[in-house]
């Protein structure tokens, strides 16, 4: 249990050592970003100040005496426990359900830039910015959506169709099409995204913006310029992938046009769907109160009729055979029942053979049939 601890103690210092790192290089990096005004930078003062006095009254998180140190050596044992009896299962990832039509469209949409990679000559750079590759996209593609970028460049990574996709910050990506795998540190992102925003960017204006020195700058710069990556011309970095700042300025134009209408075509959309649901919503209400709309009007006696469904004749069912016991009862009732009929005419012809034999007033006059 001591070597579990020291080992998530080792972990945890590391952890806390590696974000303060990155956390003062991404600071530094956005303050020189940010022009602060006068009115905000006092505004920041004040609310440092009231987080200093909030913070004054707050005790330390170290145990203070060996109690304490007990209690949260207990409790860490039974979260380690805790985290030890889970199931291995619960962090695997869920497999995401691929559509088969979003697959069709991003094969198609691949094969589409391709030939725009092909027709413009883009894979001679090392490197481009996506936003020239969205820019021919959406002259040359209809029904094309700025969310549909990323996930078509990334079918053609899978497919080999590039070589790969780098994210410099959560806004600019790049294409690589050089075939050795391309790794940029922290600083080389800096310099690519200070490159595609400014109009130059000097050796003089990087060391401005970044805050460093001499030698760390040109150390950084030259191994960039080793991959192939920039260029130093009188004193500027430059990078032929990404255009100049006019073609910059118009591939951004054009993105954010893109942008703006979509944005303004899904509020339409959802304007209309909250409209349509509101309307439905009513006539389901009309129809629980059993009211009609008042655009609708009970039909007469002769459109009701004329436009009742007929249904044809209910077939009739067959009848099931009878059992064995049935047909003999039923055989034997024809039998008697022709029996019967037999008797009847033989007593007749007998009475009438008797009356020739011994002839009677009333049986000259005619003849006369018993009644059974």
């Amino acid at each position: 249990m001591k070597v579990k601890l020291e080992k998530i103690s080792r972990i945890i210092s590391d952890t806390e050592d590696h974000i303060e790192k990155s956390v003062k290089e991404k600071v530094k990096v956005a303050a020189d970003q940010v022009r602060i005004k006068d009115k905000d930078l006092s505004q920041i003062k004040k609310a440092g100040i009231k987080y200093e006095t909030f913070s004054l009254g707050l005790k330390s998180a170290m145990p203070a005496t060996e109690i304490e140190r007990l209690s949260d050596m207990e409790e860490l044992k039974t979260t380690i426990s805790i985290l030890e009896s889970l199931d291995a299962d619960a962090y695997e990832t869920i497999p995401k359900v691929v559509d088969a039509g979003l697959g069709m469209f991003y094969e198609k949409m691949s094969r589409r830039f391709k030939s725009i990679i092909n027709e413009h000559n883009l894979s001679g750079y090392n490197i481009i910015p996506v936003t020239r590759i969205m820019y021919q996209a959406f002259l040359e593609i209809k029904n094309i959506k700025e969310n549909d970028i990323l996930p078509i460049l990334n079918a053609m990574k899978d497919t080999n169709l590039l070589s790969d996709i780098i994210e410099i910050n959560p806004t600019f990506h790049i294409i690589v099409f050089i075939e050795e795998k391309l790794k940029l540190s922290l600083q080389d992102k800096v310099i690519l995204s200070f490159v595609y925003d400014n109009e130059t960017l000097t050796f003089q204006k990087l060391m401005k913006l970044t805050e460093w020195k001499k030698d760390y700058s040109n150390n950084i710069i030259n191994k960039l310029s080793e991959k192939n990556i920039v260029k130093i011309t009188d004193d500027t970095i430059i990078m032929e992938g990404f255009g100049t700042w006019e073609e910059r300025s118009r591939w951004n134009d054009l993105i954010n046009e893109k942008t703006q209408t979509e944005k303004e075509e899904e509020d339409v959309k959802l304007t209309k769907q909250l409209e349509r649901k509101k309307e439905l919503e009513q006539r389901l209400a009309q129809i629980e109160t059993n009211e009609l709309p008042e655009s609708e009007e009970p039909k007469s006696d002769s459109e009701s009729k004329s436009t009742k469904i007929k249904f044809r004749k209910k077939p009739k069912a067959k009848p099931l055979p009878k059992s064995k016991k049935n047909l003999d009862s039923e055989k034997k009732k024809k039998i008697k029942e022709t029996q019967e009929i037999k008797d009847k005419d033989n007593l007749i012809s007998a009475m009438e053979e008797l009356d020739e034999i011994m002839p009677t007033q009333y049986s000259k006059s005619r003849k006369r049939k018993p009644k059974f």
